[in-house]
C-alpha cells in the first residue's frame, strides 16, 4: 500500500470526529481525519501528523490525515489501512480461489471472505491506535495487547504468515475451520471445529436447522445465538449503547436555533431508526461504510 502524496503538518484542534485544524506552512487549513475514533493520546496539539492529497480536487477538505508522530514513531490512525493492506497480502499470496472483501453476513458485513477448495474462511481485521508506553492496543473484540499497525481475527492459520512478513505487528487465529452452516451466505449462521469441539453461532434458523431448543430474544439488537458440541450455550446481544448525553445534546442543539439534525451511522436500518427516533434526530442515514459517511457529511454541508 502506498499513498500519493504525503505532506506533513502541525495539529492544531479536532472540532469533530470528521475535521482537524493543522498548520501548514504558516496557515491553518482543515483536513479530514480518516478514523472516527478519538486517538486523544495520538492527537495532541503540536504534534507532527502526516496527511494524504485528497483525489477529488473539488473538495472541501484537501487532505486526509492519516498518520501521527509520537515518541519519534510514525503511527497509521487512516482506518481503511489495515483492509488495504490485507488484502494485497492475501491476493500476493495466491492461496485462495476467492478473496471478497465486505462480505454481508447477515446484517453484518465483514471483512473478507475466502475460499480454498471446499473450505470457507471469514476474517475480521481490526487497526491499533490506542498507543501507551510504545504498545498499541487492539480492539476489545481480540482482547488482547498487540504491537503495531493491525491486527486480525481469522479462522485460518495460514494467516499466521502476515505477522512474520510484517515486524510490527501481530495477528491472531482462531484457528477454526467452517465445517457447516445454513446457508452462510444469507446470514443464518455458521459451525465451526474449534479445538475438536463444534460450536455453532448465528440465529433461530440456525438452532432449528441444527435441532437445538434456545428461548427467543427480543432485545434490540442482532441476536447470536451459540451452541457448543450440540447444547445450546447462550446468546450474544450485539447493538450499540447510546451516551448518556446524546439526547439532552441533540434538545440543546435545537434550543440553540439548530432547524436540521441528521445521524450517520454504520449500523443496520432498524436499529439506526429507533437510536434516532429516541434522540429527536429529524434524519438518519443507515448502513455507511466510513467514506459514505464523509461523502454524505460533504453533501450535507
Amino acid at each position: 500500500m502506498k499513498y500519493n502524496s504525503i505532506t506533513p503538518a502541525i495539529f492544531i484542534s479536532r472540532p469533530n470526529r470528521f475535521i482537524a485544524i493543522v498548520k501548514v506552512d504558516g496557515k491553518e487549513l482543515s483536513v479530514h481525519v480518516k478514523n472516527t475514533g478519538r486517538c486523544r493520546e495520538l492527537l495532541l496539539p503540536g504534534a507532527k501528523v502526516y496527511m494524504d492529497k485528497a483525489a477529488n480536487p473539488e473538495r472541501k477538505t484537501p487532505y486526509d490525515l492519516v498518520a501521527v508522530e509520537k515518541d519519534g514513531k510514525i503511527i497509521n490512525i487512516d482506518s481503511q489501512a489495515p483492509n488495504i493492506v490485507v488484502k494485497e497480502w492475501l491476493l500476493e499470496q495466491k492461496k485462495y480461489d476467492l478473496v471478497k472483501p465486505e462480505h454481508k453476513y447477515g446484517d453484518s458485513r465483514i471483512d473478507f471472505y475466502m475460499e480454498k477448495g471446499d473450505e470457507k474462511y471469514l476474517m475480521e481485521v481490526k487497526g491499533c491506535t490506542l498507543f501507551v508506553d510504545g504498545v498499541g492496543y487492539g480492539s476489545a473484540m481480540i482482547a488482547n495487547k498487540l504491537r503495531g499497525v493491525f491486527a486480525c481475527v481469522c479462522q485460518d492459520p495460514l494467516c499466521a504468515e502476515l505477522a512474520r512478513e510484517h515486524n510490527d505487528a501481530n495477528v491472531l487465529c482462531i484457528g477454526g475451520k467452517i465445517i457447516g452452516g445454513n446457508n452462510t451466505d444469507s446470514g443464518g449462521g455458521v459451525v465451526v471445529e474449534i479445538d475438536g469441539r463444534q460450536v455453532a453461532a448465528g440465529n433461530m434458523k440456525l438452532m432449528n436447522h441444527l435441532g437445538i431448543s434456545c428461548a427467543e430474544c427480543h432485545e434490540p439488537g442482532t441476536i447470536v445465538h451459540m451452541a457448543i458440541d450440540g447444547a445450546y450455550a447462550g446468546h450474544i446481544v450485539i447493538s450499540d449503547r447510546e451516551k448518556p448525553e446524546a439526547k439532552e445534546a441533540v434538545a440543546a442543539l435545537k434550543d440553540a436555533g439548530i432547524r436540521r439534525t441528521v445521524m450517520l451511522t454504520g449500523d443496520r436500518d432498524a436499529v439506526a431508526r429507533q437510536v434516532a427516533e429516541h434522540l429527536g434526530m429529524d434524519q438518519v442515514y443507515s448502513d455507511l461504510l466510513p467514506e459514505d459517511k464523509v461523502s454524505l457529511l460533504e453533501e450535507l454541508l
